[in-house]
């Protein structure tokens, strides 16, 4: 079995995409797999450097584009789709995967009209524009909150969560708690959040009667690193100020409650871990799908939202405070968490392919339990 993987643009594109390579290789021991994306896209970084197999195509996106633009796009997504096709035959691929992002639009086209078995991945509750346009025309749609289905087409739609990293999942497997004192752990994304490091500096005023049992890791982004430490600091609290955090399981295992944004990747994150969150949604994400993603889990009994415009650093200490003084209500929201995470996710994406090209009379050896 062959797959070809297309998308990318963001890490919430890739990362996942990257899980379910892996699962595609620990279950397949025969098969390959292959990304097709853009050099412009995070995938022309990552991918390379991970040693996987990455075929560079052009793309455009099209969403807010002037009309000349949106021209150029036209004329350039023609090109990848007829550069996809060329591939998908000389690799001889036998499924085609998007996972969102307009890089994942010509690759599926191609797929379709090259008469192979097409499905698309998404992330988040409310789908991009690619995946919404693609949903039409693939064999199945693999969902990650159950709210998205309602912009697909019905009979198509499965809903596996989103795939988290194998070494992610081993990492909470075997980790154990470390620290027994209450520990906070706060990031605003991979470049960090300008507006959650100040609210959050501003909390630790109100936080002084914790202030001893009490330890924050807190992902600041590069820029504001030494500032933020040095505001720690200054105001005697324990904690630990990174730029970025690349042991984010081990991170998560040592954490009581975790602040952060909510997009899907770090709400997967989060389920699988079991963690009480206080999600504050990214005000600027399309569709505003990050606010979705923290309604879904708020609705669940797993976390707090509080919107951008009203975060303050009163408020987010009285969240703070309200959970580290009710441990039975923040173990209820962890085990809320727990219960809404979907572990096996790369595994039933996998599972999923293998039927619709089970008519194709191919063998496959398997690794893994399906």
């Amino acid at each position: 079995m062959r797959l070809l993987i297309c998308g990318g643009g963001t890490g919430g594109h890739l990362f996942p995409a990257i899980s379910i390579a892996e699962e595609f290789r620990r279950i397949i021991t025969d098969g390959d797999v292959a990304f097709v994306g853009s050099e412009r896209g995070i995938e022309g970084r990552i991918l390379p450097k991970e040693g996987w197999n990455f075929i560079r195509i052009e793309a455009r996106a099209f969403e807010g584009k002037r009309i000349l633009e949106k021209l150029k796009a036209s004329v350039i997504l023609m090109k990848g789709v007829f550069d996809c096709i060329r591939i998908i035959k000389k690799w001889n691929a036998d499924i085609i995967l998007g996972v969102g992002g307009y890089v994942s639009v010509p690759g599926v086209i191609a797929g379709r009209i090259a008469g192979k078995k097409t499905v698309i991945h998404e992330q988040n509750s409310i789908p991009g524009i690619a995946n919404r346009f693609l949903g039409r025309i693939v064999d199945r749609i693999f969902i990650t909150f159950p709210e998205s289905s309602a912009f697909f087409p019905e009979g198509k739609v499965l809903l596996t969560g989103l795939p988290v990293r194998r070494k992610f999942l081993e990492a909470i497997e075997y980790s154990k708690k470390r620290d027994s004192r209450f520990t906070l752990l706060v990031f605003g994304g991979s470049q960090g959040s300008h507006h959650i490091n100040e609210k959050m500096v501003e909390a630790l005023d109100y936080l002084e009667d914790t202030k001893g049992d009490l330890r924050i890791i807190h992902q600041t982004g590069e820029k504001e690193r030494e500032f933020i430490e040095e505001c720690y600091r200054k105001k005697g609290f324990d904690a630990e100020i990174r730029s970025f955090i690349y042991d984010m399981a081990d991170v998560l295992v040592n954490a009581d409650l975790i602040i952060c944004r909510s997009g899907a990747s770090s709400i997967a994150e989060i389920c699988i871990s079991g963690k009480a969150s206080i999600l504050i949604p990214y005000p600027y994400a399309a569709h505003n799908h990050q606010e979705i993603n923290a309604l879904y889990m708020v609705k669940n009994g797993a976390s707090i939202m509080i919107k951008n415009d009203e975060l303050t650093g009163s408020l987010i200490a009285s969240h703070i405070m309200r959970l580290y003084s009710n441990r039975k209500l923040l173990e209820n929201m962890g085990n809320c968490a727990r219960k809404l995470a979907m572990p096996d996710a790369g595994r039933r994406i996998i599972e999923e392919c293998l039927k619709l090209i089970d008519g194709s009379n191919r063998s496959f050896s398997c690794t893994g339990r399906i």
